[in-house]
């Protein structure tokens, strides 16, 4: 096929990702529209860059020295040489190159489950990988901006950040993203809270009551069975300065009830919601002062998100 170059900016920084088999292409175009950069050639030669291909035969082994192994479904291993980190699920295999700021995905299968963990997990890793070498660092979390602020929530997947995102929708708050995030220090008025991907979505089955949002299915893939929610450009918003941490835990309870947070329990979600952060020594010091930075300028609460927020007229839990 023909080979197709995207460009995007994410957090101020250049991006190209040179498509050499179209298998990610439009899912790429999905999560990242948000940054998308006319052709800039002047541009290109300051930016991050990313390869997508498609592989022969099988995915390469990692050395022996394995250093992480994430999900215990399709775990992703990865592996540290001198300055490039590999990653590796078994049916693609990707590398960020610190030292040049590039990166690959090679892709050895081209069934739609592998295309979607691809696309959802090892893209993101290998290019936040590459945003990190600029001082940007991804977060899994979801970031909203009301009057007092922006709030950065975190939680695991299933935690209920989405439906939290969606329930503040409908009462004056505007979305950054509901999954993936950018902290970028150093802005004006401290850091800031950019998109790193934008696919929302949600759990068919809790769909918030009382919010008009038109939902479509979202592109089949067996291993994400939600839905995909279309946000008009009036909910949204390109970027937030931080006020507030939300700590986001599902409760089995009918009411949801706020607590209060510690810094060291902040601190610690914001590790474990960027897994990769201490893996290469020479970015891993800056990332861990940022975060911890953060975790100390912005107020702190964990949410116990209940049933009731799902119901029509509900207010805020985070704002209570």
């Amino acid at each position: 096929m023909t080979a197709c170059t995207q460009r995007f900016v994410l957090a101020g920084q250049p991006v190209v990702i040179e498509h050499r088999t179209g298998a990610l292409e439009g899912i790429v175009a999905r999560l990242y529209e948000h940054g998308a950069a006319p052709a800039s050639p002047a541009a290109d030669d300051d930016a991050l860059r990313l390869v997508v291909e498609a592989g022969q035969g099988r995915a390469p082994e990692l050395p022996a020295e394995e250093i992480l192994s994430l999900s215990a479904d399709r775990p992703i291993r990865g592996a540290l040489g001198r300055d490039v980190l590999a990653l590796t699920d078994g049916r693609t295999y990707a590398t960020a190159d610190y030292a040049r700021g590039s990166a690959g995905l090679t892709i050895y299968e081209d069934d739609e489950a592998a295309l979607f963990v691809a696309a959802r997990r090892l893209f993101p890793i290998v290019l936040g990988e590459l945003l990190r070498c600029r001082g940007c660092y991804p977060v899994h979390g979801a970031a909203i901006d009301g009057p007092g602020g922006g709030i950065l929530l975190l939680g695991d997947s299933g935690a209920g950040k989405s439906t939290l995102v969606y329930r503040a929708l409908s009462q004056g708050f505007r979305c950054v993203a509901d999954d993936g995030v950018i902290l970028a220090p150093g802005g004006p008025g401290g850091a800031r809270i950019y998109p790193f991907y934008r696919d929302f979505t949600l759990d068919p089955a809790l769909l918030p009551t009382g919010l008009d949002l038109p939902a479509v299915p979202s592109e089949p893939a067996p291993t994400y069975p939600k839905v995909r929610v279309e946000l008009p450009s009036s909910l949204l918003i390109e970027s937030c300065v931080p006020r507030k941490l939300a700590l986001v835990r599902r409760a089995d309870a009918p009411a949801s009830r706020v607590e209060p947070c510690t810094e060291a329990e902040a601190v610690a979600e914001l590790y474990r919601q960027h897994p990769w952060l201490a893996v290469y020594p020479p970015l891993a010091q800056p990332h861990l002062d940022e975060l911890a930075t953060l975790a100390t300028a912005c107020a702190k609460i964990t949410v116990h998100s209940g049933v009731d927020i799902l119901q029509s007229g509900h207010k805020f839990v985070m704002e209570q």
